[in-house]
């Protein structure tokens, strides 16, 4: 009927419904999934305005961008909390890098540090919440299986202490935030790429490149 092989017609369709939507495991993930899901796409989906209204945002009186030495710690095993922000409490405990002694950032554990502008306020958040996945709803990411940062935003309210951070690497493309709250948005295929951009432009220049090293760390003067 209307020019339809019903028997293929019906095996396909069968086919189909297998495929739950969203999928009930990885193996079905990855049968729904194509590569060009996970490229990134902007959205302006959400108004300056709007963007400021998030958390951590709406509470900061000022943003920090920094740059600091990364602390060798254990990789995450699989009894540890992938989600969110990738570390769990006890590896949180012993990584190194900056400190944050009773709400105020430690200066002598950094090595570059940059106070966020309006308009480079507006672009971070741009980056966040904007950037999307060009397709949604069956997405698969992960980074490398290492956690070494060396760069962060921090966030400080109107009494000038430390609220929130959010923590980056770029080699392992895996972030972490005191409060885990907070994150990158939608970790499509360039979003650490542009955010390694962000830092770039601001003037940072440790931590963000490519294949970085424990020569780099210890060569490395501000």
């Amino acid at each position: 009927m209307w020019g339809i092989d019903t028997t293929k017609h019906q095996a396909t369709s069968l086919k189909k419904s297998l495929l739950s939507f969203p999928p009930k495991s990885p193996e079905e993930a990855k049968q729904i999934f194509k590569p060009w899901y996970n490229g990134c796409t902007f959205t302006n989906r959400y108004s300056v305005k709007k963007r400021l209204q998030k958390y951590p945002f709406s509470k900061a009186a000022k943003i920090l961008a920094i740059s600091y030495h990364s602390l060798e710690i254990p990789s995450p095993k699989k009894s540890d909390s992938l989600a969110p922000g990738f570390m769990s409490p006890k590896n949180i405990l012993l990584r190194g890098g900056f400190k944050i002694t009773a709400d105020t950032l430690d200066l002598s554990t950094i090595l570059e540090c940059k106070t966020l502008d309006k308009p480079q306020i507006s672009q971070l958040t741009n980056i966040i919440f904007n950037i999307n996945f060009k397709h949604t709803g069956n997405n698969i990411t992960g980074g490398a299986s290492c956690y070494e940062p060396r760069n962060a935003f921090i966030f400080i309210n109107k009494k000038g202490k430390v609220y929130d951070y959010l923590e980056i690497c770029f080699a392992c493309q895996h972030y972490s935030s005191k409060s885990d709250k907070l994150g990158v948005g939608a970790e499509c295929t360039q979003k650490y790429e542009v955010l390694r951009r962000y830092f770039k432009s601001l003037g940072i220049k440790f931590g963000i490149k490519k294949n970085m090293t424990w020569h780099d760390d210890q060569s490395f003067k501000p």
